[in-house]
C-alpha cells in the first residue's frame, strides 16, 4: 500500500506544502530579485514530481512519515535547494543552500529534520544513486530535480502526460535560460571547475 495511494487523496497536505514553499521564497524575494518567478516555478514543479514519485516509491511499511510531514519536508528542501545561487551569488551553491535550510529548520522547530533536508539538498545533483535507498526522500528528491532539470527527458517512471500537465500549469518562465546565464558568468573565471554543483556520489 502506497503512502500516497492517490496524491489527490492528500490534496490539503499537498496544497499546504505548496503554500509553504511560496511563503519561504517570498521571504527571500529581495535577494532573488527578478529570478523569483523562474525559481519558484522550478521549485513547485520539483515539489509535485517528488510527491508523484513518493506515490510510486514510498510505502507505509518503509516510512512512518505522515503525508503532512512529507509535503512539508519536500517544500522546505525545494525552496532552499538552489537558493545559494542568490544568497551567496555562486554556482557552487550546494553548501550555502544547505546552510540556509538549516537556519530555517532551527528557527522553525524542525531541528530533527536538519540532517535529512541537508542531505536532500547536498545530494540533489549527485550523478549516481550510489548508496541512496530508492525509497528514501533523498533519492526521490534527486530524481524529482532531474525530471525538471532535463525538462522531462528523464522521468524515472513519471508519465509524460503528467510532466506535460505540470509544465503547462507551472511554466518554465525562463529558469533554464537563467541557469545558462549564470554558468556563462562562472565559466571564464573557473574553467577548471565548470559545474561545481554536480557530484559523482
Amino acid at each position: 500500500m502506497s503512502t500516497f495511494v492517490v496524491v489527490d487523496a492528500f490534496k490539503s497536505e499537498v496544497e499546504g506544502g505548496s503554500r509553504l514553499l511560496d511563503s519561504i521564497l517570498e521571504s527571500h524575494k529581495a535577494v532573488i530579485g527578478d529570478a523569483l518567478k523562474p525559481y519558484r516555478n522550478h521549485c513547485q514543479r520539483m515539489y509535485h514530481y517528488a510527491l508523484y514519485l513518493s506515490d510510486k516509491l514510498l510505502s507505509v511499511t518503509s516510512s512512518s512519515t505522515t503525508a503532512e510531514e512529507l509535503c512539508t519536508k519536500y517544500a522546505i528542501a525545494a525552496a532552499f535547494h538552489d537558493i545559494g545561487l542568490w544568497t551567496a551569488y555562486t554556482v557552487d551553491y550546494l553548501d550555502p543552500s544547505e546552510a540556509e535550510a538549516k537556519k530555517y529548520c532551527l528557527a522553525n522547530g524542525k531541528e530533527s529534520w536538519v540532517e535529512e533536508i541537508g542531505l536532500m539538498i547536498s545530494r540533489h545533483h549527485q550523478l549516481l544513486q550510489g548508496s541512496l535507498a530508492t525509497d528514501s526522500t533523498v533519492e526521490i528528491f534527486r530524481r524529482a530535480d532531474l525530471v525538471d532539470f532535463s525538462w522531462g527527458w528523464i522521468r524515472w517512471g513519471v508519465p509524460r502526460s503528467y510532466v506535460l500537465k505540470i509544465q503547462k500549469e507551472i511554466p518554465n518562465a525562463g529558469f533554464h535560460a537563467y541557469l545558462v546565464f549564470r554558468l556563462a558568468e562562472w565559466l571564464p573565471r573557473n574553467p577548471l571547475n565548470p559545474a561545481p554543483m554536480f557530484r559523482l556520489h
